[in-house]
């Protein structure tokens, strides 16, 4: 199905209905945008521009959330374009059994942690390169539902609790940490009413710090993958004697645990850091990387000479492309992401949702046989445009071009290919239109 959006005078804007066939209906304010299914009937002539100016900068993504993903990203990755980046896991362990009782001079003989990998989550890197995982006590509590923003560090104690060299493309599914002996022992309670309930036990063990080794990892090696905290098979397990003999009691982690993702973004000496340090200068590439990276900002200085060109003329704009065309091979082995998102910027320099994003037609998934991304942003361009012409002083702002933070969670980086490629395709916006007679 093909949309058009069409401006006409004298009538109103049009409510937005959630159906398969979308359309917009009347309403009392002096100008509507009118969506229609089909071509309207009348005498109309069509141009496309294939070619219309776009502006391509590399900038600085904006905070967000990195709590409670849909899974828990982790591992570290020396990429050449993008520098160093890693990924922690900061969660927290429930109380087996509220008023746990450890019976008669309880000693703790041994501590295992368990992670399950997500054998189904997409990993980016060379995952046959073996990895330390560090793990740590807490040194804070940490909270479920409380924000925690890219940029926030989450404090744990000095003393490692226990470490695990291993590469992630292992046969087996859960990785087995072995924990020291001082801190097996340091999870008996030296007071009961530290395992009276789950909030007690919180406040007496904070939770795990799980942090990869990042020295000694070459130039375009390492991996980031995703493990699945919340499994059934991932916990904390004590193992101690009693009186009684011998016994083993399992920690949880589950739905009511606080789960955070520490990410951290070096891109000293990459061209990453030569583009942020330029911030108006115009390259052959651009780049985007999830979770509070970097995003690409794309402009349309020609939108404001079309409004003028056709100023005292219906225009109906029947659609508009973003076209994003992704740099893969050539050296670079890493996948690109498998969506993007487009936000809008406002006169103030916030982000805002597309309306265009409500609707099926959007897009934004790579498409591998083609090697790029597609959007469609006809009702917001249609938008801009109905502005510039009520306003000689509006100016657009453009789009920002983010990789998506989750669902899917996966921290692969997209590289696009920008202005001065002309044998290749570049970043295009491609607007079909009538000029109404």
């Amino acid at each position: 199905m093909r949309n058009y959006l069409m401006n006409k005078s004298r009538f109103c804007y049009a409510a937005i209905a959630f159906f398969s066939l979308l359309f917009f209906s009347t309403c009392k304010d002096p100008d509507y945008i009118e969506f229609l299914e089909e071509a309207p009937e009348e005498n109309f002539d069509i141009d496309a521009v294939d070619t219309f100016t776009v502006r391509s900068f590399t900038v600085k993504e904006d905070t967000l959330s990195i709590d409670e993903f849909s899974a828990d990203l982790f591992g570290a990755l020396n990429d050449s374009v993008f520098g160093l980046t890693h990924y922690s896991m900061f969660f927290q362990v429930e109380l087996p059994a509220v008023d746990y009782d450890f019976g008669a001079n309880p000693v703790a003989t041994s501590a295992v942690l368990r992670l399950r990998l997500n054998e189904d989550g997409r990993s980016v890197g060379n995952t046959s390169f073996p990895q330390t995982l560090n793990v740590y006590k807490l040194n804070e509590r940490i909270f479920l539902n409380r924000s925690y923003v890219t940029g926030r560090r989450i404090s744990h104690v000095s003393d490692e609790a226990g470490e695990l060299t291993t590469a992630f493309n292992t046969a087996d599914s859960v990785l087995n940490i072995p924990l020291s002996q001082s801190f097996a022992s340091s999870l008996l309670p030296t007071d009961p009413t530290q395992y009276s309930t789950n909030e007690d036990f919180k406040d007496f063990m904070n939770g795990l710090a799980v942090i990869p080794d990042t020295t000694g990892i070459p130039s375009g090696d390492g991996a980031i993958v995703q493990f699945l905290l919340t499994s059934p098979f991932s916990d904390l397990i004590l193992n101690y004697t009693n009186d009684s003999g011998s016994h083993s009691v399992v920690y949880p982690v589950n739905s009511s645990s606080a789960r955070i993702s520490g990410v951290s973004h070096n891109y000293n000496g990459t061209p990453v850091a030569d583009q942020l340090a330029a911030p108006q200068q115009q390259f052959h590439r651009v780049f985007a990387q999830p979770h509070g990276s970097v995003k690409i900002k794309l402009e349309f200085p020609g939108l404001k000479d079309l409004v003028d060109e056709y100023e005292s003329t219906n225009v109906a704009l029947m659609q508009a492309q973003v076209i994003i065309p992704a740099i893969t091979g050539q050296g670079d082995t890493l996948s690109p992401p498998s969506e993007l998102l487009l936000y809008g910027i406002d006169q103030n320099g916030r982000s805002f949702v597309l309306p265009d994003a409500l609707f099926t037609y959007y897009g934004g998934n790579y498409d591998a046989s083609e090697n790029r991304y597609q959007f469609i942003i006809t009702q917001y361009l249609q938008e801009e445009f109905m502005k510039m012409q009520s306003d000689p002083a509006y100016s657009s702002r453009g789009v920002y071009v983010i990789v998506k933070s989750d669902n899917p969670l996966e921290a692969n980086r997209l590289i696009a290919r920008a202005k001065g490629n002309s044998s290749q395709p570049e970043i295009t916006l491609r607007l079909t239109f009538t000029k109404l007679n």
